[in-house]
């Protein structure tokens, strides 16, 4: 009991984390595969979110799969417009035939962050300027590591 005095209570905040399933229709592992079977030499961009403490800063990274080159933004919040803002922000500045030649291909976890692809696969006037899949829900496993993507574009090749 003297223990339970000196604690703080314990703060209960809800989180809204709407993830809409539909977005993840034509963009699943399966479609993936199908993509890379088609196309075997797509350069891959992995998207990754790393949150230190719940409702702080979060780091957004991107990873070059082939060129082993990870980059990282700081935002202040996890959710799906954060990102966003980032990939128009970085379009906006790299010009968009740089862009595309850039970022061809977004491969994202299940995170509520990454549930609105089409804000990031289109720009505002509405032209295509990336393609994103998802990896399967608790399959962390299937971003594979660059050695073994390399390893099969070249043996498919």
């Amino acid at each position: 009991m003297p223990r339970t005095v000196r604690m703080r209570p314990r703060k209960n905040k809800k989180r809204n984390l709407k993830v809409d399933k539909a977005c993840r229709i034509g963009r699943t592992w399966e479609e993936f595969q199908s993509y890379l079977q088609e196309h075997p030499n797509a350069a891959i961009r992995q998207l990754d979110s790393v949150e230190g403490v719940r409702g702080g800063k979060v780091l957004l990274t991107i990873h070059f799969v082939q060129q082993e080159l990870q980059l990282a933004f700081l935002w202040d919040a996890n959710d799906s417009q954060s990102v966003i803002d980032i990939f128009e922000k970085i379009y906006l500045e790299l010009r968009p035939d740089v862009f595309i030649r850039l970022f061809p291909i977004l491969l994202a976890d299940n995170g509520s962050e990454f549930s609105n692809p089409k804000a990031i696969e289109f720009d505002k006037q509405g032209n295509q300027r990336t393609q994103m899949y998802y990896c399967d829900p608790s399959a962390p496993f299937q971003r594979a590591q660059p050695s073994e993507i390399i390893h099969r574009n070249r043996s498919t090749s």
